[in-house]
């Protein structure tokens, strides 16, 4: 039963990591990519601004996961 309970904990932190790379990744898009123009349209641009910003938002994701979770809850059992 432990055993289950870590692998739903690894998939839903993984499925958050990549909604939150998604989003930041988009975020990033639409804030500072340039309007595309036929002079600027090859490499695009958007697509270094997504990369950076996924990879930002995914291990922002899985470091509150495992830094930031388990002492807010060690905290919490203190307290009770």
């Amino acid at each position: 039963m432990k055993q289950l309970r870590r692998v739903v904990d690894a998939v839903v932190t993984v499925a958050v990591g990549i909604g939150g790379a998604y989003a930041l990744g988009t975020l990033f898009v639409w804030l500072w990519a340039p309007t595309p123009t036929p002079e600027n349209s090859s490499p695009p641009p958007e697509a270094f601004l997504f990369l950076w910003g996924a990879l930002l938002g995914f291990f922002a994701v899985v470091v509150t996961r495992v830094l930031v979770i388990p002492r807010v809850a060690r905290r919490r059992r203190r307290a009770v």
